[in-house]
């Protein structure tokens, strides 16, 4: 995410880096080196035979890319290759064992990651899983190897222990900060969604509220005006009565359709029965 984040101040918006790619990027750089190094070591310093430390290695580096996609299966070939790599040479008094120091560190990486993009369970599963292991190949190694002392081999495993369990627990406080954060991210867009509602509905109530002032009140005093004009004119003629109160007809008609636009500009979820439009047969009472 840092990096991501340093790599975007120079690039532009549509060439930024996704921060998916930049960690299986970083990560498989990291088997590899991993690979490299652990294999040497085991090789050269431990004197494990080549071919199998080789294989050895390279499954446990590649436990690495594994728990990116698998954690669970990633953690058990990982626990597995631990297990068995300090079983392969001869114990050498003064070297770490059985935890060589590559082996510890691409161990701990793994657990992070799995601490990172797996649930918090699994993640603790590979802590246990690797202590468990490496305190059976101890046992195993102190009757194959009886001149090897037990003191040396419980205090390594003890820091790996402390230094794993460091890494594990800050991986759950990232993890957990991540969650966090996403949480409050997915609370302000429904509260930026829900101000927009809130700022529609209001622009249709003063909408509402101008139409009634403005329109509503003007089709009253036409219909005023309609229905009252044979009374303020009695000697009017028959015809012109009569469209005077079609004029008042309409005038109340488009106030029952003005109620009705207004009662759904004022509630957005109204279930109100929209009236059908005029149909074919309707045309001749349209003209008169």
């Amino acid at each position: 995410m840092l990096l991501s984040k340093l790599f975007d101040r120079f690039l532009p918006a549509d060439r930024r880096f996704n921060p998916e790619a930049l960690a299986w990027i970083a990560v498989i750089f990291t088997a590899i080196v991993m690979l490299a190094v652990e294999s040497s070591i085991a090789v050269g310093v431990h004197e494990a035979p080549v071919a199998l430390a080789f294989i050895i290695t390279v499954i446990h580096a590649g436990s690495m890319p594994l728990s990116m996609l698998r954690p669970l299966f990633g953690v058990i070939v990982s626990a597995i290759a631990c297990g068995v790599l300090p079983l392969l040479g001869p114990y050498l008094a003064g070297n770490p064992w059985p935890w060589m120091v590559p082996m510890m560190i691409t161990q701990i990486l793994i657990i992070l990651i799995v601490g990172l993009r797996a649930h918090w369970g699994v993640a603790l599963a590979a802590l246990l899983a690797s202590i468990a292991v490496s305190a059976a190949a101890a046992v195993i190694g102190h009757f194959q190897y009886p001149e090897s002392r037990s003191e040396s081999s419980i205090v390594n495993i003890v820091i790996f222990s402390c230094i794993a369990g460091g890494f594990y627990v800050a991986a759950i406080i990232v993890q957990q900060w991540h969650l966090i954060r996403s949480q409050l991210l997915q609370e302000q867009e429904n509260t930026a969604e829900e101000h927009s509602k809130r700022v529609v509905v209001e622009e249709k109530t003063r909408i509402a509220r101008e139409l009634h002032d403005i329109v509503a009140h003007s089709m009253s005093i036409i219909n005023i005006q309609a229905s009252s004009a044979p009374f303020r004119h009695p000697n009017i003629d028959s015809d012109v009565e009569r469209e005077f109160e079609d004029i008042s007809v309409s005038a109340r008609n488009a106030l029952t359709e003005m109620r009705g636009l207004l009662g759904v500009l004022r509630n957005e979820e109204s279930n109100q029965q929209l009236a059908p439009q005029p149909k074919f047969s309707e045309v001749e009472g349209l003209v008169k």
